[in-house]
């Protein structure tokens, strides 16, 4: 039996045959989170994103862009969307299934700051934090951990709204990384003495990830995964962990009520 094909059939099959599949363009989708993370002047700084820009100077036939968004849109966004990644963030088991995991950039210190002058705010574990008003990022880690456990907070978009609400005496506590936190506060004119770290959750103080849609290319993920490893072990990772520890800190005050 013989079998014919139209010249539209063969024209569509050898459009195919011939062009490179949109599959391997990729997509970075990351929030302002100084140090890790962040635009200034419409340039990507910070320790996670010089280690994500290494990353993808080594990803082969690539065409990658990285946007800016808050951070609850940004994860939407890599959830929903194949060819996705999102830095920098934690990984939780409410978020396990949701991403391929590439590697981890940076370590970070999940808690709630308070003012300093605020010696009544004190926490000793999560049912006290029921006594006080709680202020987070929207969709963030803390914000969900809480959310899990029943405890109700304002969502805001930015640490430094959460700060200012917090010198206004408008909210008790402020749930932030911290280097995140004092970043943001020296930011806007604040002493490192104005606040105090009043409340870590261990479980979150872990590392900050790369991650990527479950639903992305296969072999788009091994070359992430296999990047990530060559950067991280390069003299230019080394390099980039140096430089920022020269220049970020944070008073940890070696808080005593750590969960």
């Amino acid at each position: 039996m013989k079998i014919y094909y139209s010249a539209l059939t063969i024209s569509v099959i050898l459009s195919v045959l011939s062009f490179p599949s949109k599959a391997q363009d990729i997509q970075l989708v990351t929030e302002n989170l100084a140090p890790y993370n962040y635009r200034d002047n419409d340039k990507l700084k910070g320790i996670s994103a010089e280690i994500v820009l290494e990353i993808l100077k080594h990803i082969p036939n690539k065409s990658a862009s990285i946007k800016t968004y808050p951070f609850k849109r940004a994860m939407a966004m890599a959830k929903s969307k194949p060819n996705t990644l999102i830095f920098s963030i934690i990984r939780t088991k409410e978020r396990e299934e949701d991403f391929v995991w590439i590697g981890t950039l940076a370590p970070i210190t999940a808690a709630l700051f308070r003012l300093a002058k605020r010696k009544d705010v004190h926490i000793k574990n999560l049912n006290d934090l029921k006594n006080f008003q709680i202020s987070d990022i929207q969709g963030s880690a803390i914000w969900e951990y809480l959310k899990v456990h029943g405890i109700k907070t304002h969502e805001v978009p930015t640490t430094r709204q959460n700060i200012k609400l917090l010198k206004l005496g408008r909210i008790d506590l402020v749930g932030s990384a911290e280097l995140n936190f004092y970043h943001e506060a020296r930011e806007m004119g604040y002493p490192d003495t104005d606040f105090e770290l009043a409340y870590v959750f261990q479980n979150l103080t872990k590392d900050l990830w790369l991650a990527m849609n479950v639903d992305s290319d296969r072999e788009v993920i091994k070359q992430f995964k296999q990047s990530m490893k060559r950067v991280k072990n390069s003299d230019t990772y080394n390099k980039i962990l140096i430089k920022y520890h020269q220049t970020i800190y944070a008073p940890s005050q070696e808080n005593k009520n750590l969960n």
